[in-house]
């Protein structure tokens, strides 16, 4: 066996063959659609946005969210998810996902009804929390 550095086509290429495996297993309910928002103050400035991707079986995975540090504390953050959580509904999707670590926003996921399905500790270094959420969207 020789082990090498996938070429962009040859990693397509394993990505079609595991979504075949896992279709042939659980059908597609929907195309993958990127969900990435922008929020801007009065002036057009970019003050934050949130970069997320619903998938094949309803699950919306927040990749990134990120608010200008004079922007937070006054509910862009909120804005931003509460807009992926209403197109992720608009498109039959069930669920949400993130991960986020304690000196980032895990208070700011559970005040928004996430739940912790996750923790990894001593990543990225010693002392440091990474935490894996979700919410189930009614």
């Amino acid at each position: 066996m020789i082990l090498e550095k996938s070429t962009p086509e040859e990693s397509q290429q394993i990505g079609i063959a595991l979504d075949a495996w896992n279709h042939h297993h659980v059908p597609q309910r929907m195309k993958p659609q990127r969900l990435d928002f922008t929020a801007r103050d009065g002036q057009g400035k970019i003050i934050g946005g949130i970069i997320a991707e619903i998938g094949y079986w309803g699950g919306t995975d927040i990749h990134v969210l990120w608010v200008d540090e004079q922007s937070r504390s006054k509910g862009t953050g909120t804005m931003l998810v509460k807009k992926v959580e209403e197109e992720t509904r608009k498109l039959g999707g069930t669920i949400v996902r993130t991960d986020t670590f304690e000196f980032l926003a895990r208070d700011f996921f559970i005040k928004l009804g996430y739940t912790v399905f996750g923790e990894l500790h001593g990543f990225p270094e010693a002392g440091n929390t990474r935490y894996y959420f979700s919410k189930f969207l009614r």
